[in-house]
C-alpha cells in the first residue's frame, strides 16, 4: 500500500469516514486471495471485477462507527420452507457475493444457542477456579458485517440475491430512478439485515439454519485466478487442493442449478464480489461529481434483520453489559440458583 494511501486512510479514521471530496489519488487494485478477489475497505466491485474508489461513486460517504445506530429495526418473516420467489416479471437478477467483509457494524445478534453455551462454559471454569472467572466473550460470534450495495442501473427492475458467509448489514445506496423489485439475504451465519432499501419492497432471508435444512449454499464459480487454482496448476496432484477445487465445483453446480430455477439465469453472467469484499457497483459509474448518489448508512436507517433473540446496537461496552447478565442467568438456571455455591470454602 502506497503511503499516501495509508495517510488517507488514517485520516478517515481519525474523521469518522471520509467524504466524497476525499478520493485517495493512488490506483485501487483487486489482488486475489485463495477463494477469489480481495479490495481494500472503501473500494468497490463493478460486475467486470473491476475496482472503483467508493468516494468516486457517493458523496458524504462514510463507514460505520460504534455510534451509528437506527432509528427503527423490525425483524423480517423467517423463511418457512425452501422456496423463494421465483423470478417471473422479467427483473434482471443481480448476484451479489462475498465471504467475508472487512467492516464491521455496530449491530450484535445474540442468541440463546450462544448464550447457554457461555453459561456452560462459566460453571465449568468456576467451578474449577472456585471463583467467577468472568463470562465468555467473543465478538466475533454475534456481530454482524456490513457491506454497501450501490445501484445506478435504470436499465430494467432488479432482483438483487445478496449472499455471504458471515452475518451481514447490507446497505442499499440507490440513485434515483433505480427500480429493486425484490431482494433476497443468503447468510451462512445466523443473522441477516438491510438497511435502506423502500419498506414497500419484498425481502425474504435464509440464515444457517435455513440454508442447511434447505442445502442452499451460494458459491462462485472457482477461476483461474483464485489462488487455490495457481497452486493447483503449480502442482496439479496434490490431493488437498484437488479435493477442495472438486468440492467447490460440485457445490457451485447445485447452487447454479437453483438459481437458474429461481432467477432464470446464470448466477456468473450477473455476479459482482470476490472473497473479501465489502462494496459493490450495479450498473455504470457516476461520470461527474455532481451525479454521486448522497450516501447514507446505518445511523438513522430502517433496519430490516432477522429473528434474533437479543439484538445490541452500540460499542463494545454496550454489548458486554448486555452479554453479561444473560450469560450469569442461564448459567444460575444450571446450577438451580446462586451461583457464589460454586466458590470454594
Amino acid at each position: 500500500m502506497s503511503r499516501s494511501l495509508i495517510s488517507i486512510s488514517f485520516l478517515c479514521l481519525l474523521t469518522a469516514g471520509c467524504s466524497s471530496e476525499d478520493i485517495p489519488q493512488s490506483v485501487p487494485e483487486v489482488t486475489y486471495g485463495r477463494f477469489g478477489a480481495e479490495v481494500e475497505r472503501n473500494v468497490a466491485l463493478d460486475q467486470n471485477g473491476n475496482p472503483i474508489w467508493m468516494q468516486k461513486l457517493v458523496s458524504g460517504y462514510a463507514q460505520p462507527d460504534d455510534r451509528d445506530a437506527p432509528k427503527k429495526y423490525e425483524f423480517l418473516e423467517p423463511l418457512s420452507d425452501c422456496s423463494f420467489t421465483l423470478n417471473k416479471e422479467g427483473a434482471k437478477a443481480v448476484f451479489i457475493h462475498t465471504y467475508e467483509s472487512i467492516t464491521a457494524a455496530p449491530v450484535y445478534a445474540i442468541t440463546k444457542s450462544t448464550i447457554n453455551k457461555r453459561a456452560e462454559k462459566l460453571v465449568k471454569e468456576w467451578r474449577q477456579a472456585g471463583r467467577n472467572p468472568g463470562a465468555d466473550v467473543n465478538t466475533d460470534d454475534d456481530i454482524l458485517r456490513f457491506s454497501d450495495v450501490v445501484v445506478t442501473d435504470t436499465s430494467a427492475p432488479l432482483y438483487l440475491l445478496l449472499a455471504s458467509k458471515e452475518r451481514m448489514v447490507w446497505n442499499i445506496v440507490a440513485a434515483p430512478g433505480v427500480k429493486i423489485q425484490r431482494v433476497a439475504l443468503l447468510s451462512e451465519g445466523h443473522a441477516a439485515g438491510i438497511i435502506n432499501l423502500d419498506p414497500e419492497i419484498p425481502v425474504v432471508a435464509a440464515t444457517s439454519s435455513a440454508m442447511a435444512r434447505c442445502n442452499l449454499y451460494p458459491h462462485r464459480k472457482p477461476t483461474e485466478k483464485w489462488r487455490i487454482m495457481t497452486a493447483l496448476r503449480a502442482d496439479p496432484y496434490d490431493r488437498s487442493n484437488l479435493k477442495i477445487v472438486q468440492s467447490l465445483s460440485n457445490s457451485y453446480s447445485v447452487f447454479a442449478g437453483w438459481y437458474q430455477k429461481v432467477f432464470g439465469a446464470d448466477p456468473e453472467q450477473a455476479a459482482i464480489g470476490g472473497s473479501r469484499v465489502n462494496a459493490f457497483l450495479v450498473g455504470p459509474a457516476p461520470l461527474q461529481k455532481e451525479t454521486r448518489i448522497l450516501y447514507k448508512g446505518l445511523k438513522g436507517s430502517y433496519l430490516r434483520i432477522t429473528p434474533s433473540d437479543n439484538v445490541v446496537f452500540g460499542t463494545r461496552k454496550t454489548y458486554l453489559a448486555k452479554n453479561e447478565p444473560l450469560v450469569q442467568q442461564a448459567a444460575s438456571v444450571l446450577v438451580g440458583g446462586d451461583l457464589t455455591i460454586l466458590n470454594k470454602r
